[in-house]
Protein backbone atom coordinates (compact mmCIF):
# COMPACT_ATOMS: atom_id res chain seq x y z
CA UNK A 1 0.00 0.00 0.00
CA UNK A 2 1.52 3.06 -0.68
CA UNK A 3 2.88 5.25 2.30
CA UNK A 4 -0.16 8.03 1.16
CA UNK A 5 -2.87 5.78 2.00
CA UNK A 6 -3.66 5.70 -1.61
CA UNK A 7 -4.55 2.04 -1.33
CA UNK A 8 -7.62 2.51 1.32
CA UNK A 9 -9.41 3.78 -1.82
CA UNK A 10 -9.32 7.14 -1.21
CA UNK A 11 -10.31 7.12 2.26
CA UNK A 12 -6.62 7.27 4.10
CA UNK A 13 -7.05 11.18 5.09
CA UNK A 14 -10.30 10.08 6.85
CA UNK A 15 -8.96 6.88 8.38
CA UNK A 16 -5.74 9.60 9.41
CA UNK A 17 -8.14 12.26 10.93
CA UNK A 18 -9.89 9.47 12.66
CA UNK A 19 -6.47 8.04 14.01
CA UNK A 20 -5.41 11.78 15.18
CA UNK A 21 -8.93 12.18 16.89
CA UNK A 22 -8.16 8.95 18.72
CA UNK A 23 -4.61 10.04 19.88
CA UNK A 24 -3.25 7.48 17.13
CA UNK A 25 -1.73 10.10 15.40
CA UNK A 26 1.92 8.28 15.21
CA UNK A 27 0.60 5.66 13.21
CA UNK A 28 -0.01 6.79 9.17
CA UNK A 29 -2.81 5.12 7.19
CA UNK A 30 -0.28 3.67 4.57
CA UNK A 31 0.94 1.68 7.60
CA UNK A 32 -1.91 -0.52 8.14
CA UNK A 33 -2.45 -3.35 6.06
CA UNK A 34 -5.36 -6.24 5.42
CA UNK A 35 -5.34 -9.16 8.12
CA UNK A 36 -8.65 -10.92 7.19
CA UNK A 37 -11.53 -9.93 4.74
CA UNK A 38 -15.04 -11.08 5.97
CA UNK A 39 -18.23 -11.55 3.72
CA UNK A 40 -21.60 -12.55 4.53
CA UNK A 41 -24.96 -11.77 3.26
CA UNK A 42 -27.37 -10.51 6.15
CA UNK A 43 -30.93 -10.32 5.47
CA UNK A 44 -32.44 -8.08 8.40
CA UNK A 45 -36.49 -8.30 9.90
CA UNK A 46 -37.96 -5.74 12.16
CA UNK A 47 -40.63 -6.90 14.38
CA UNK A 48 -42.72 -4.00 15.47
CA UNK A 49 -44.15 -4.56 18.57
CA UNK A 50 -42.33 -7.82 19.83
CA UNK A 51 -43.29 -7.44 23.44
CA UNK A 52 -47.02 -6.91 24.05
CA UNK A 53 -48.19 -3.43 25.04
CA UNK A 54 -44.91 -1.82 25.12
CA UNK A 55 -45.31 0.01 21.99
CA UNK A 56 -42.60 1.08 19.64
CA UNK A 57 -39.90 0.83 22.13
CA UNK A 58 -40.95 -3.02 22.07
CA UNK A 59 -40.13 -3.23 18.33
CA UNK A 60 -37.27 -5.84 17.79
CA UNK A 61 -34.67 -6.64 15.04
CA UNK A 62 -32.80 -9.75 13.70
CA UNK A 63 -30.05 -9.68 11.49
CA UNK A 64 -29.22 -13.41 9.52
CA UNK A 65 -26.04 -13.39 8.12
CA UNK A 66 -25.32 -16.38 5.88
CA UNK A 67 -22.64 -17.34 3.36
CA UNK A 68 -20.05 -16.03 5.79
CA UNK A 69 -16.53 -16.28 4.28
CA UNK A 70 -13.26 -15.88 5.82
CA UNK A 71 -10.12 -14.92 3.82
CA UNK A 72 -6.47 -13.89 4.86
CA UNK A 73 -4.19 -12.10 2.53
CA UNK A 74 -2.16 -14.93 1.08
CA UNK A 75 -5.48 -16.68 -0.05
CA UNK A 76 -6.51 -19.38 2.50
CA UNK A 77 -10.23 -18.95 3.04
CA UNK A 78 -12.41 -20.36 4.81
CA UNK A 79 -16.49 -20.74 4.02
CA UNK A 80 -19.17 -22.05 6.27
CA UNK A 81 -22.23 -22.97 4.10
CA UNK A 82 -25.46 -23.97 5.89
CA UNK A 83 -24.46 -22.07 8.69
CA UNK A 84 -26.21 -18.40 9.89
CA UNK A 85 -25.38 -16.12 12.63
CA UNK A 86 -28.52 -14.52 14.15
CA UNK A 87 -28.13 -11.66 16.12
CA UNK A 88 -30.96 -9.92 17.98
CA UNK A 89 -31.91 -6.55 19.19
CA UNK A 90 -34.39 -5.73 21.39
CA UNK A 91 -33.72 -3.41 24.07
CA UNK A 92 -33.78 -4.08 27.56
CA UNK A 93 -36.14 -7.01 27.98
CA UNK A 94 -36.18 -10.15 25.71
CA UNK A 95 -38.88 -10.13 22.60
CA UNK A 96 -40.93 -12.73 20.98
CA UNK A 97 -37.94 -13.21 19.19
CA UNK A 98 -35.39 -14.07 21.43
CA UNK A 99 -38.01 -16.46 23.17
CA UNK A 100 -38.83 -18.02 20.31
CA UNK A 101 -34.90 -18.79 19.65
CA UNK A 102 -34.44 -20.39 23.12
CA UNK A 103 -37.39 -22.39 22.84
CA UNK A 104 -35.43 -24.14 19.96
CA UNK A 105 -32.76 -24.66 21.84
CA UNK A 106 -30.92 -21.75 20.90
CA UNK A 107 -29.11 -19.68 23.22
CA UNK A 108 -27.17 -16.45 23.32
CA UNK A 109 -23.63 -15.98 22.75
CA UNK A 110 -21.00 -13.43 22.05
CA UNK A 111 -19.62 -14.05 18.92
CA UNK A 112 -17.31 -11.99 16.83
CA UNK A 113 -17.01 -12.22 12.91
CA UNK A 114 -13.57 -11.16 13.30
CA UNK A 115 -11.91 -13.07 15.85
CA UNK A 116 -13.73 -15.60 15.46
CA UNK A 117 -12.36 -15.68 11.80
CA UNK A 118 -8.85 -15.36 13.02
CA UNK A 119 -8.82 -17.86 15.44
CA UNK A 120 -10.26 -20.31 12.65
CA UNK A 121 -7.57 -19.84 10.07
CA UNK A 122 -4.21 -18.44 11.80
CA UNK A 123 -3.34 -21.57 14.00
CA UNK A 124 -0.77 -19.97 14.99
CA UNK A 125 -2.01 -17.64 17.17
CA UNK A 126 -2.59 -17.97 20.72
CA UNK A 127 -5.75 -19.56 22.45
CA UNK A 128 -8.30 -16.45 22.64
CA UNK A 129 -11.45 -15.46 23.70
CA UNK A 130 -13.14 -16.80 20.29
CA UNK A 131 -11.61 -20.75 20.99
CA UNK A 132 -14.56 -21.41 22.74
CA UNK A 133 -17.47 -20.33 20.11
CA UNK A 134 -15.45 -22.07 17.76
CA UNK A 135 -15.61 -25.12 19.83
CA UNK A 136 -18.94 -24.89 20.29
CA UNK A 137 -20.60 -23.98 16.89
CA UNK A 138 -18.12 -24.29 14.53
CA UNK A 139 -16.99 -28.17 15.48
CA UNK A 140 -17.21 -29.17 12.27
CA UNK A 141 -14.22 -27.53 10.75
CA UNK A 142 -10.76 -28.62 9.55
CA UNK A 143 -8.20 -26.85 10.25
CA UNK A 144 -6.44 -24.37 7.62
CA UNK A 145 -3.70 -24.61 6.98
CA UNK A 146 -3.26 -28.17 7.78
CA UNK A 147 -2.07 -28.10 11.66
CA UNK A 148 1.04 -28.75 13.06
CA UNK A 149 1.77 -32.13 15.20
CA UNK A 150 0.88 -31.07 18.03
CA UNK A 151 -2.64 -29.10 17.25
CA UNK A 152 -5.40 -30.89 15.59
CA UNK A 153 -8.07 -28.24 15.64
CA UNK A 154 -7.58 -24.27 15.42
CA UNK A 155 -8.24 -23.78 19.60
CA UNK A 156 -7.68 -27.14 20.75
Amino acid sequence: MPADGAGLGGAGAFVEQVLDDAGLGWVRSGDLRPVLATRYRRTTLHLPGARAGAGPAADARITVDTGLTWSLPGGRALTLPGLAVVETKSGAAASAADRALWRAGHRPSRVSKYGTGLAALRGDLPDNRWCPVLRRHFSSLTPVPAPSPDRTLPCD
